[in-house]
């Protein structure tokens, strides 16, 4: 599949709503750990029906190209039993400003160990190779370390301060704003 990239360790590539029991799986296990860094959900998120719905919102954004979302997997993990992680380009805007917002999240159980920056590295190419965008942004919680050191290890520079600039976990929470420019661009 053309969209499905690979690295090393990884095999990186979109989801249908065919698959919604792997991410339920993968929600519901992270759901304590992700909890501090993502806005309050829905009462319905952790359903099968819910995730559908966003599967297919994933769908509708790669084919209006506005959105592209990526699920990380072992690379011997050929039936994608178990999600390591998630990368997605949001809020795709062409024209002028060819620009976009990357977030992601990786698994509890593997933190440290790479993943993110390993999936983000081929997200970043495809962003700049395939997508031809010049510009992505990454906003993050200040107290958020391990995002932070990811972003600036690929190269992600600080621009700014954006306070109050998220709801997080029913609270406005302030970020750091890091940008990483396509030179071949």
């Amino acid at each position: 599949m053309e969209n499905v990239l690979q690295s090393q360790r990884l095999i990186i590539q979109p989801l249908d709503a065919s698959h919604v029991k792997v991410v339920l799986a993968f929600l519901k296990k992270n759901k304590s750990f992700f909890r501090v860094f993502q806005p309050t959900l829905n009462k319905d998120y952790y359903t099968e029906l819910y995730q559908q719905k966003l599967l297919q919102s994933d769908v509708d954004g790669w084919n209006n190209k506005t959105k592209y979302s990526f699920y990380l997997f072992h690379h011997l993990d050929h039936e994608r039993s178990q999600i390591l992680g998630t990368v997605t380009l949001s809020n795709v805007v062409r024209g002028p400003l060819q620009s976009c917002f990357v977030g992601y999240k990786v698994d509890q159980q593997f933190q440290s160990k790479g993943i993110a920056t390993e999936g983000i590295a081929h997200v970043i190419q495809f962003a700049f190779k395939r997508l031809k965008l010049h510009r992505i942004e990454a906003n993050i919680m200040p107290d958020n370390l391990a995002s932070i050191k990811v972003i600036e290890k690929l190269g992600f520079k600080k621009e700014g301060f954006s306070e109050q600039y998220l709801k997080i976990n029913g609270k406005w929470e302030d970020h750091l704003r890091f940008a990483l420019i396509n030179k071949d661009f």
